[in-house]
């Protein structure tokens, strides 16, 4: 199977971008030093370009049900210009098929972003339960999403858009007109723990957007910074921290569901989870400062010798100085604070059991 391509990869490269292969995409992977991108997020702002994530339009009647029908989150709080999610797809055994975001739009579409690895899922889930006349659309050739995240986006972007400074988190505006030209989206959004926003727009608008933003300072930033952003804030990631064996309840996932709806496909699956317990619990594990070893997915957790869980998703900490990990534990050892042995590469590394965020925000 070929690679797709981000719309705007020439000008990453052009850039300097490190070129990489994320989930079926060639995309930028980082542009200098990954340590510094991660630290100008956190410290001021970046900008990454994140069109590799699955976008598809829903459009003609029927699809509120549908929606309905596939999320475990109610919708009595859905409304035009508001973001339902994160919420989930769910498979009839409450395992998770994708965690999704739904966006109400004002002519009565509904947009869905989901995670790149499945594209091909998204899109079969969707027409298979899509109503009569309706119609599925991926946006992914036209249209380019970019992320500007740090405490200096609303200053950043208050020239340009400067109603979106008066966006609540999880709000969105739509066909905005800016000097750059329309922007179909601009949402208060993110996946690093940092006050942000999000751009939908067409590539040349994209285009012009990040360099924008670029020109005024902001560092460009690639994949491999988004990920160690969103290990510190202890979210997960599609493919490593969950799929269609994991379970909500399991993942402590709590936010992508309603516990008192019934009817979505999963929901009764999900109860029964509810009822019996977790076989397995989402936990964070703190490495020894200045401990550069990594714990990758995969590497066993064990206590006194006897194996209790394994990695799901590691890496290195630029606050913390120190590698930082999601595991998944029984239960019965799931104890915050409780002294456990990563084992990585035939080295026993000592961790510390914590729970989620890794860092304060």
């Amino acid at each position: 199977m070929s690679l797709r391509r981000v719309p705007l990869l020439d000008l990453h490269r052009s850039l300097g971008a490190s070129i990489g292969e994320f989930a079926g995409y060639q995309t930028a992977i980082s542009y200098e030093s990954v340590i510094d991108e991660h630290l100008s997020v956190r410290r001021e702002a970046g900008i990454f370009d994140i069109s590799h994530m699955t976008m598809i339009l829903l459009s003609g009647q029927g699809w509120l049900e549908v929606i309905d029908r596939l999320v475990p989150k109610k919708l009595d709080k859905l409304r035009k210009g508001s973001i339902l999610g994160p919420t989930v797809f769910l498979n009839e055994e409450a395992g998770i098929k994708d965690d999704v975001l739904v966006y109400p739009l004002l002519s009565g579409d509904y947009l869905v972003v989901g995670n790149a690895v499945n594209l091909a899922k998204d899109l079969e889930w969707l027409e298979q339960y899509s109503p009569p006349g309706s119609k599925v659309t991926l946006l992914n050739t036209e249209h380019s999403l970019l992320a500007l995240q740090g405490p200096r986006s609303p200053e950043l972007v208050k020239d340009l858009v400067p109603q979106a400074q008066e966006l609540g988190r999880m709000s969105f505006l739509e066909n905005v007109e800016t000097s750059l030209g329309t922007i179909r989206l601009v949402s208060r959004s993110g996946w690093t723990g940092e006050d942000g926003f999000e751009f939908l727009a067409k590539n040349n608008v994209a285009e012009r957007l990040f360099m924008y933003f670029v020109n005024r300072g902001v560092k460009p930033c690639g994949l491999a910074a988004r990920d160690t952003l969103r290990l510190e804030m202890g979210f997960l990631l599609y493919g490593q921290d969950m799929n269609e064996d994991t379970s909500p309840i399991e993942a402590r996932y709590w936010i992508v569901f309603d516990q008192d709806k019934k009817n979505c496909v999963g929901c009764e699956a999900l109860h029964k989870k509810l009822r019996e317990g977790a076989r397995e619990v989402r936990v964070g594990l703190k490495l020894k400062k200045g401990e550069r070893t990594i714990p990758r997915t995969g590497a066993r957790v064990t206590l006194l010798g006897e194996v209790i869980g394994r990695v799901t998703s590691g890496g290195y900490s630029p606050l913390l100085e120190r590698p930082i990990a999601i595991a998944y534990l029984k239960p019965s050892h799931a104890l915050m604070g409780l002294s456990v042995t990563v084992e990585v590469r035939g080295k026993q590394l000592e961790a510390k059991i914590v729970d989620f965020p890794f860092i304060n925000k």
